[in-house]
């Protein structure tokens, strides 16, 4: 496989959609202008962040906000409006939104879309929710599939994913050569720049997972206002080797980067230089994934337990007052 050219754009959104929408559009045609065969976006840029979100509690306008802008993948706008550039300029896209399952309507995902020039090619519900997301999106009930393009095979994390090694670890087995991982990962303060340690919690869990995996990694992060300075997204997408070479950073604020890069060819390096031969590298981690997958087995067991009974024991506890007071009015 050849070199590609790759972008990826820290965007910083709005809460609205269409404002959005039409930034993508100015990045995709630029993008398709300069010969760009991969252009990644980061996680909730097509939708937007509510303005007052917290990842502490949920406010009526940022679920209002979701919940407006869920659309079916990939008979929705969006997804159409993407493929019809995708499919001028001959490149592919990839993106998150937020999905509204087509069968049960009151669910809504956050979803991560790859598009092309063939088209749709694949999406993937996000799985490792953070925070208050678990009280707006349902979880995807499994990992992402690995997309066989014309530029590579590609396999999709989003977020907070990439905390969990087997994530990666899994695409990896699957022959995944290059990861996409869009992201909106905040901040703690602009003004510490490097010594910020959410945002170096970031760069470095990506770059970690692309060097123990041996795989091509797209790690694209929402941007801030410069005047930003507190809990603002953290910036810093990068594109980075097997090897945890970066190629390519952004700042804190809404910036490009491109590069040119065979991902094979980064990932035949990587084995050299590792002094290991690919199959040599699959069985350790084969080996590796058995044993989360009996340690997921077995903290499923204890969590499920542990959620049935105790949540037995807490609705008894809060229900007690009202029954004693039944129990008083029937004396």
């Amino acid at each position: 496989m050849s070199a590609i050219k790759i972008e990826t754009v820290s965007l910083v959104t709005t809460d609205n959609k269409g404002n959005n929408l039409a930034n993508y559009r100015k990045y995709i045609d630029d993008a398709g202008a300069n010969g760009v065969q991969l252009l990644v976006l980061p996680e909730y840029s097509s939708t937007g962040l509510a303005k007052n979100i917290s990842m502490n509690y949920i406010s009526a306008e940022e679920k209002e906000l979701f919940e407006k802008n869920a659309e079916p993948v990939p008979e929705g706008e969006t997804v159409k409006m993407i493929i019809e550039r995708a499919n001028k300029y001959n490149m592919y896209v990839a993106w998150t939104m937020i999905e509204r399952d087509k069968f049960y309507t009151d669910r809504i995902y956050n979803t991560a879309v790859l598009v092309g020039p063939e088209g749709y090619v694949g999406s993937y519900r996000k799985v490792h929710r953070a925070g208050t997301e678990k009280m707006m999106f349902l979880a995807g009930d499994k990992g992402s599939d690995v997309f066989d393009t014309s530029i590579g095979k590609i396999g999709f994390i989003i977020c907070f994913d990439k905390t969990y090694p087997d994530t990666v670890r899994a695409l990896k087995l699957k022959g995944a050569e290059i990861i996409i991982n869009p992201t909106a990962w905040p901040g703690l303060d602009q003004r510490l720049g490097k010594l910020d340690l959410s945002m170096q919690f970031h760069r470095y869990a990506g770059r970690c997972r692309a060097m123990e995996n041996g795989v091509f990694y797209v790690d694209c992060n929402l941007g801030c206002n410069p005047e930003d300075k507190m809990n603002a997204e953290g910036g810093h997408a990068r594109i980075m080797t097997p090897a945890g070479e970066i190629l390519a950073e952004t700042g804190w604020n809404e910036e490009k980067i491109v590069v040119t890069a065979d991902p094979q060819a980064s990932i035949a390096e990587y084995y050299q230089k590792m002094g290991i031969s690919e199959e040599q590298h699959l069985d350790m981690l084969k080996k590796r994934q058995r044993l989360h997958d009996k340690a997921a087995i077995a903290t499923d067991v204890a969590m499920t337990n542990i959620r049935f009974y105790g949540s037995a024991l807490c609705n008894t506890l809060m229900d007690l007052p009202t029954a004693w007071k039944v129990k008083g009015k029937l004396k």
